[in-house]
């Protein structure tokens, strides 16, 4: 089969063969000793003229290494191209490509090597043709019964193809031109070459088979009926017994031989895969990959970004993990492949807990390829400070440890570093005065001075806005607001909760004082005015804020005026 070439290498045999072509010559009227000054005249017409010759040889070419002794079990297809001249080099992965070629048309090849009047130049030769093009071969046998044929080469896979393409882009083993893989007619089954082709021309061209001629003289492509189109089947035989083997790593079986295809077939094992053929199930992988850890019932994080917990404090740790194998994960004690799944403790701190977590108590017990599963692990830190470190990996019983070792990491201290100032928030139950330390092996907040929400003697009330029942509390006198109280009002601030109570404002009277014993009963001093024992001044362990009332504040009254006057007399003078 001829066809064009996008490049080609500029070889004594590209020179020679293009010369002899009637339209290039005819095209370069000029003496030859002109095309000796302007090469590069000559390398363009090589790139864009249209085929100088044929791109694919009949003969597989070069010498052929015998290979019973290499260990090409261990090659790649990549690396059996660079180290070999022999397509036999990858001979176990052609018989489960021919194989799975079968799967996608059963019935379509059939093995001549076992006609009479055939023999194969070496035992790299794969003597395949469709059905209706090996009964024609009979046919062409019979024609010249007594006589024999060499075939050197007719079915191809797509991996034999694949060597003799980077032989010819490589410049090795003696291929001058090559088809892509997947573009060959051998690929098709329904071409054949011969070494003594001359002598059986006749009988080929009468059954049906054309002559390539000069252009490749050892090869004949059988043009009778009954065949079918494989154009794209042998890609897409590799495609699927890629797929088969490599779950996690699917390519499109579309027929279609683009850069996935080619970068999947170069790392391919020349030897063949550990599954071929029809129907195969995938050999059971155990994959999984760790999609991250949490914790509950820790401080924060501390120094380190470790997360803070007290000496035999309890805690939880969460760890995620994805199936990314072929068999789904479960536990109902079977000694086979994802049957008896656990997280399994590897070093480290054990934290008080088995050896063996069952996938039974994670958040999904039965976990399909592609899903994911959250083991929790109900921990207590050692009774020894610093840092604690637990390891653990999931594990088939009786199989295999698979997926990564995961650990995971608190700091185990009487005083979280970096914890911030959780103690003025009130989330931990003490004054905004109080500090972070433990007790009874969790965290809380040590007050150093307790505040009357805490005191036994003046427990805080329930929200009021009267002042506290049994306390006598001075009748205001009228003033020029025309009898308004001047207490203050509050407004609540957050959190409200502060000591396990709300604490709110209560009205006070508007009685001068400078200390509490100017003030009546159990009232106290503040700022200047006797206020109720429940009255809390923002900013002192009380979860609210106290805003005066301007009406009775002459100070604020007079600077409200000043502004005002200020104001107007810019305006006046903008104006003029």
């Amino acid at each position: 089969m001829i066809k064009s070439s996008w490049v080609h290498l500029v070889t004594p045999f590209h020179l020679c063969v293009c010369w002899s072509t009637p339209s290039l010559k005819s095209s370069l009227k000029m003496p030859f000793r002109k095309i000796l000054y302007i090469p590069g005249l000559l390398t363009l017409l090589l790139m864009l003229s249209p085929s100088c010759g044929p791109q694919e040889l009949g003969e597989e070419g070069g010498y052929d290494v015998p290979v019973l002794s290499v260990k090409v079990y261990n090659l790649t297809a990549s690396e059996a191209a660079k180290q070999y001249c022999s397509t036999s080099s990858v001979n176990g992965l052609t018989q489960q490509l021919f194989k799975e070629l079968n799967c996608l048309r059963s019935g379509t090849l059939t093995d001549f090597s076992s006609f009479s009047g055939v023999k194969k130049s070496s035992s790299n030769v794969n003597a395949f043709l469709q059905t209706a093009a090996a009964n024609s071969l009979k046919k062409v046998l019979a024609r010249r019964s007594g006589s024999s044929m060499t075939i050197t080469s007719a079915l191809r896979s797509l991996a034999q193809q694949y060597l003799l393409y980077r032989w010819y882009k490589l410049g090795r083993c003696g291929i001058g031109l090559a088809a892509s893989p997947g573009n060959s007619n051998h690929e098709s089954a329904l071409a054949l070459d011969l070494s003594n082709y001359s002598s059986w021309k006749s009988a080929f061209q009468a059954e049906g088979w054309r002559w390539l001629g000069s252009s490749d003289p050892v090869h004949y492509d059988y043009k009778g009926s009954g065949t079918v189109t494989l154009k794209g089947l042998s890609i897409k035989a590799f495609q699927r017994l890629w797929n088969k083997n490599n779950p996690n790593d699917k390519i499109a079986e579309d027929g279609k031989y683009g850069p996935n295809t080619e970068a999947r077939l170069a790392k391919s094992p020349a030897g063949g895969f550990a599954n071929a053929g029809c129907n195969v199930t995938p050999a059971p992988k155990l994959e999984a990959v760790h999609e991250g850890t949490s914790f509950k019932g820790t401080l924060g994080k501390g120094s380190g970004a470790l997360y803070a917990v007290c000496p035999g404090q309890s805690f939880q740790v969460m760890m995620k993990f994805k199936n990314t194998g072929n068999v789904n994960w479960s536990d109902v004690n079977q000694t086979t492949h994802g049957k008896a799944v656990r997280l399994g403790f590897k070093g480290g701190d054990q934290w008080g807990l088995p050896t063996r977590i069952s996938i039974n108590t994670a958040s999904v017990k039965e976990v399909k390829p592609g899903g994911s599963t959250t083991f929790t692990l109900n921990a207590k830190a050692p009774t020894k400070t610093g840092t604690s470190k637990s390891e653990w990996q999931i594990v088939s019983e009786s199989v295999v440890w698979f997926g990564p070792v995961e650990s995971a990491s608190v700091e185990v201290t009487n005083t979280p570093p970096g914890a911030g100032d959780p103690c003025s928030t009130g989330q931990y139950g003490a004054c905004n005065d109080g500090e972070m330390g433990c007790k009874d092996g969790a965290f809380v907040c040590l007050s150093k001075a307790p505040c009357a929400a805490e005191s036994a003697k003046e427990p805080v009330k329930e929200a009021s806005t009267t002042p506290d029942a049994g306390v006598s509390e001075p009748t205001p006198e009228p003033d020029s607001s025309g009898g308004k109280d001047a207490s203050s009002t509050w407004e609540p601030s957050v959190p409200e909760k502060q000591g396990g109570e709300i604490l709110k404002l209560e009205s006070g009277g508007k009685t001068s004082c400078q200390t509490k014993s100017d003030c009546p009963g159990t009232q106290k001093c503040v700022e200047g005015i006797c206020r109720a024992a429940s009255f809390r001044v923002a900013g002192a362990g009380c979860a609210c804020n106290v805003v005066s009332d301007p009406s009775n504040n002459p100070v604020s009254l007079v600077w409200s005026l000043c502004w005002m006057l200020l104001l107007l007399g810019a305006i006046t003078r903008r104006r003029r």
